[in-house]
């Protein structure tokens, strides 16, 4: 066996063990949970400092700097939000909680170290080296600032501003109708009630709390305001801030939200205990959004995924309970319309006085570039991000200091599933919704984040009136949030569905906020076809292709559909024979989904386009996810009610049904198959229209992964949404709640950003086919000979 490389930092109490297996997977075990924590700040930045020091960048608008001026818009954007102001009050915050603060500051300490080697012999990782800089010294504001980001790539949306499009163009009754409330399709939601309404919890300390407080009061009547507010144009303002959001990379490029995650209990699992499955579905990039380790000490075991820079386990495992985690897709951004006129300029009409606007100036550093003096404007809702026509100030729910890394910390040593609920609940800074189980058999769902409450009548799904009226008046209480507790099914699954039935009191946001419903269909569809599932089941269940959609809509073509010509007669024999399966290797996923993709636009387009909102080919658009509604209601209309109202082309007044659609969108698809792919239909596969690429950070080909054939669409559970997939699992988990810490887990790409190492890409042949890392303890790593890479970690003395 290989002895230990002996080293020395200052930071820590007392000696700390790392082994390191063969594919780069760190096992850690350490005396107290202060220096466990150093360790796994050491192995970050040994790892992945570049990825730290960028998205740190990314979330204090400091990109620019070091890229050049094709980020502008993006540091603009995140000026105006400021991230750093946010994080700064989180720390102090943070700080009152001792224990977590101990632990973050010595996470620092292992991150700083790390730096300290490098500045000492000037050897800096490679995209230090080629970008000619190195990074500043790492804060405990800084992790907070990596977890902001994750939240806003979780969160943001411009749902309000298409809505306000559509309403102009046609009124709010048809936006109802095109985009309802509540999903128009069959949907599992996990929280089933009873639910009753409680009085709202207070909105956290912020800057408008203390405007509202000592700001003078009103003096116009409510009527004067809304009538004066409603005169502005949200025309103008809706597709600036549309356009501008298509120049920032970080929302434009990583907006999709997708993830999955499902949990047994012993009644439902071969292994007699619960099984727990999650994964979730994020951009892919190299190097890899995951950091995979294992992390010993007195108070705790965990095992799991980490995101470099924020020091917990996200998803993975204790002693004791396992966990995992969806996207929520609440509302967390609300769109107000300040009201401002000419006769008091730079102000703006708010609670019965005309207030100045507050003016912030901050200067961006441009690569190759003099830097940027950059001005904006805030209200009390928040920065105003356009002026053009109505100045839009925009709300973000997540951009108020929370306790999301106290949870973290306290949830990932919890013992049993009661104890996760309570810690993670704590978790206000990102709308997620957190899957449990317990050794003692316990399941659940616990919806985390901050609903908004709004006084009767007030539309927050479009543009408010920034007078007050629309104001904010708390947030939902934590134990009111949607959950769900060892049902009677002992099955549970999350898939970005709407988490509560119609009869849920508080504003969760439109069907639009939320996935479609498929992939969560289909998890409940294979979980109840076996009695009892195991392991090996949910690994299978992650690389099911199963399209739940096309299973509901094809069968309804082969008994509407009539062949014209030969070409078409073979297409609706293959679609025939066809398992649903979104295989790379079969024709019939290309015919079903370029149907239905054609299907959808000569259904919307006449409706969308009016608005200036095309439907678009997934991912191809800033407003593509309005699709999600659309393909809810196309499916409702055409299973239930094939004369509906909106077959009608509103432009001409041409009377159209479903049945007359499908078969013009079938001869369509089929005629452009065959411009595309020629007139041998079984060369029509999947793998040669679509396929999945994963991108370097920066953004360089050689660097990047693909493209290759790829199962899977935007339905599937393992997702690849678009003809040339970015999004998709970024790591697959299988937990199992017995004694024997059984576990494992695999995400694409490797532990390394470094990519003349093997660790850069080595895990992504094992991704693709489903070659899961075993979860193991300290002592079986250290046992194992092949470990060769030993460090034993000393306190300077």
């Amino acid at each position: 066996m290989s002895e230990y490389t002996t080293v020395s930092y200052e930071g820590l109490k007392h000696l700390a063990k790392i082994v390191i297996q063969p594919d780069g997977t760190p096992h850690v075990k350490a005396e107290n949970d202060a220096d466990a924590y150093f360790c796994v700040g050491y192995l970050h930045a040994k790892n992945r400092l570049f990825q730290m020091d960028f998205m740190r960048r990314q979330g204090l608008g400091r990109l620019s700097e070091v890229v050049g001026p094709a980020l502008l818009e993006s540091d603009k954007f995140q000026r105006e939000i400021d991230i750093a102001r946010t994080a700064e009050g989180e720390w102090q915050v943070l700080k009152t909680f001792e224990e977590t603060r101990i632990v973050q500051e010595a996470y620092v300490a292992g991150v700083n170290a790390v730096m300290e080697e490098y500045r000492a012999s000037g050897q800096w990782p490679l995209f230090f080296q080629q970008l000619g800089y190195t990074p500043e010294p790492w804060r405990p504001q800084d992790s907070i600032v990596c977890n902001t980001v994750l939240a806003q790539l979780l969160s943001v949306t411009e749902i309000p501003v298409a809505y306000s499009l559509i309403a102009e163009k046609f009124g709010e009754e048809t936006l109802s109708k095109l985009f309802p409330m509540l999903p128009p399709n069959q949907q599992q939601p996990f929280a089933q009630g009873p639910f009753e309404k409680l009085p709202p919890q207070p909105f956290p300390i912020s800057q408008e709390q203390y405007f509202r407080e000592f700001q003078a009061q009103a003096n116009a009547s409510v009527e004067e305001l809304v009538a004066a507010t409603l005169d502005a144009s949200d025309v103008d303002a809706g597709v600036e801030f549309l356009s501008r959001v298509q120049n920032i990379p970080f929302l434009r490029d990583k907006r999709d939200r997708h993830s999955n995650s499902w949990v047994v209990s012993a009644e439902k699992s071969t292994t007699g205990t619960p099984l727990l499955a999650s994964d979730p579905h994020l951009v892919l990039s190299l190097p890899a959004v995951w950091y995979h380790l294992h992390v010993e000490a007195p108070n705790f075991n965990i095992t799991g995924a980490t995101i470099p820079g924020i020091p917990f386990v996200i998803i993975g495992r204790n002693d004791h309970v396992a966990w995992g985690v969806t996207a929520g897709q609440n509302a967390s951004n609300f769109f107000y319309k300040e009201h401002t006129d000419d006769e008091h300029p730079n102000q703006y009409f708010w609670d019965g006085a005309w207030h100045d606007f507050f003016s912030t100036t901050t200067e961006i550093e441009v690569r190759g570039q003099e830097t940027l003096s950059y001005t904006y404007q805030s209200s009390v809702h928040g920065p105003i991000v356009t002026r053009n026509g109505a100045p839009y100030a925009l709300t973000w729910m997540y951009g108020i200091p929370s306790r999301g890394m106290v949870a973290y910390h306290e949830a990932t040593k919890s013992k049993n599933m009661q104890e996760f609920r309570e810690w993670i609940q704590l978790a206000e800074n990102t709308p997620l919704n957190w899957v449990c189980a317990d050794r003692d058999n316990n399941i659940g769902i616990t919806t985390v984040g901050r609903l908004a409450m709004f006084r009767d009548g007030v539309k927050p799904w479009l543009p408010m009136s920034g007078t007050g009226v629309a104001d904010i008046i708390g947030i939902a209480p934590k134990s009111a949030m949607p959950m769900a507790t060892n049902p009677d099914t002992h099955m549970l699954a999350t898939s970005n569905q709407r988490q509560a039935g119609a009869d849920y009191p508080y504003y969760l946001g439109t069907a639009t906020n939320f996935d479609p419903g498929y992939r969560s269909n289909r998890v409940y569809e294979l979980l109840a076809a076996k009695d009892k599932v195991s392991p090996e089941d949910f690994k299978e269940m992650h690389y099911d292709a199963g399209d739940y959609l096309a299973s509901q809509i094809v069968p309804k073509m082969l008994t509407t559909l009539t062949a014209t010509n030969e070409l078409e007669q073979k297409a609706l024999a293959v679609l025939a024979d066809w398992n649903y399966q979104m295989r790379a290797s079969d024709v019939a996923p290309t015919l079903w989904w370029t149907f239905w993709t054609t299907y959808l636009r000569e259904t919307f387009d006449p409706w969308m386009n009016p608005a200036g909102l095309p439907v678009a080919e997934y991912n191809a658009s800033p407003i593509d996810y309005l699709n999600s509604v659309l393909n809810q209601n196309l499916e409702h209309w055409t299973l239930n009610e094939p004369t509906h109202e909106f077959f009608t082309d509103p432009t001409t007044g041409v009377v159209r049904t479903s049945p007359e659609l499908m078969q013009a969108s079938f001869a369509k698809a089929v005629s452009a198959l065959q411009e595309k792919l020629g007139d041998d239909v079984a060369k029509w596969t999947w793998g040669t229209v679509h396929h999945r690429i994963i991108a370097s950070m920066l953004g360089e080909p050689s660097l990047s992964y693909g493209p290759v054939p790829a199962d899977g669409d935007t339905f599937t559970i393992n997702v690849a949404p678009g003809m040339l997939a970015t999004f998709g699992a970024s790591y697959r988990m299988v937990a199992v709640l017995d004694n024997d810490y059984t576990g494992s887990g695999i995400y694409p790409g490797g532990q390394s950003e470094d990519p003349t190492t093997p660790w850069y890409t080595d895990r992504i042949a094992r991704w693709a086919t489903g070659d899961y890392e075993i979860f193991r303890t300290f002592h079986e790593a250290e046992q194992n000979a092949e470990n060769t890479q030993r460090l034993a970690l000393h306190p300077v003395k």
